[in-house]
This record gives C-alpha cells, structure tokens and sequence, in this order.
C-alpha cells in the first residue's frame, strides 16, 4: 500500500505544481478574474474549490484517514466535483469578452483535474478495508514519509490561497492587489526599459 501512497503523493506534487500556474498566473495575473465583471462569479467557485482543498487534504492526503474523518474526506471529494462542473459551466460566459479559454489553458485544466483525481483516488485505494468502517479510528496512524512530506508542504500553501481567494472576494482585497499588482508591473517595465501602459482599474 505504500507504493500506492508514494504514487499519489507523486500526482499531488504535479497538481500542486500546475494548479499554482492556472492558479497563480493565469487566473489572479494575466486574467485578473477577481477584479472583472464578468468573471467574478467564476473567482467565488474558484474560492469555493481552495477552501474546499484546505480540508481534503488532512481528511485524505495528510494522514492515513479512517472511519467518519475519511467519510467526510469522500464527501468533500464529491462537493468538490459538483464545483468543478459548474465552473466548466461558467467558464464560457466568464471568459467571452476574452476570447474564451485557449488551447493551452483547456490543456492544463485537464492536467490539473487529471493529476487532482489521480492522487485522491490512489490515497483512497491504499486505504486497508477496515478503515473505511464508520466506527474505525479517525487516523490510523502516518502516512509514508514521502506522502506525509508532499502533503504537509502543501497544506500552508493552500491555506494561504484560499485566504487570498476570499480576501478578493471583497472590494477592498480587489483594490489592494490590483494597486500592487500594478506597482509589480511597473517596476519589472521599468527594470526593463519599457514604459507601461495605463493599468486598467477594477471593473464595477
């Protein structure tokens, strides 16, 4: 079962590699989805998926899970799928004034989902069967060193981008980044030699 473990830790480790570039870059930097209109909604599901994230990974990926903890783990899991298809929903009315999604981030959604679902259900078929009996301990005991190390790196990452995804629920988070992030741009244009163009402000 540990090889099973090390695999999912594996996929966890691509996942959180990919997810930080849509994440990060893509959905906060270059789309900037918080601070417009039209893909506002689309950030609030993005926010519901980190802090969804955050809970998944001590209810399944942290810890060797069992009994009522592991049970929650799965139901989360499903919470989690039914916030991915709404955001393939909304996606195409989040992103028509953008031309849409292209080919390279289609790509990288599905590489994300791919090694997202890999790693879950790996740590979940590596479960012995009595842990998946509701009166069984909540931790059985340490997940592998590999696993238990993937995963505790993890976590404060995680628990600082769903606080970032909710603090740009807000206006004032909106506006604060948005002044940052034109101050970053600026200061690269001009480590550059460019001159940059006027930021555009949130949308109302």
């Amino acid at each position: 079962m540990d090889n099973l473990y090390e695999a999912s830790a594996v996929a966890l480790a691509v996942f959180l590699g990919l997810a930080a570039v849509d994440g990060i870059y893509l959905h906060l930097w270059r789309h900037r989805l918080h601070a417009r209109a039209a893909s506002r909604r689309e950030h609030r599901i993005h926010t519901v998926a980190a802090v969804l994230f955050v809970f998944k990974l001590p209810a399944v990926l942290l810890w060797e899970t069992g009994g009522l903890l592991l049970w929650f783990g799965v139901g989360l899991i499903a919470v989690d799928l039914g916030v991915s298809l709404v955001d393939m929903v909304a996606e195409g009315d989040s992103r028509a004034d953008l031309g849409g999604l292209g080919t390279g981030e289609y790509v990288l959604h599905m590489l994300i989902m791919a090694a997202r679902g890999a790693s879950l259900a790996l740590a979940l078929g590596a479960r012995p069967a009595a842990a998946w009996a509701f009166d069984a301990p909540w931790v059985l005991g340490p997940m592998p060193p590999l696993a238990a190390a993937v995963a505790a790196q993890a976590l404060p990452g995680a628990v600082v981008m769903a606080a970032l995804h909710v603090w740009l629920c807000t206006p004032s988070g909106v506006r604060t980044f948005e002044a940052a992030r034109a101050r970053a741009e600026a200061a690269v244009a001009a480590w550059r030699g460019i001159t940059p163009a006027a930021c555009c402000p949130p949308e109302a």
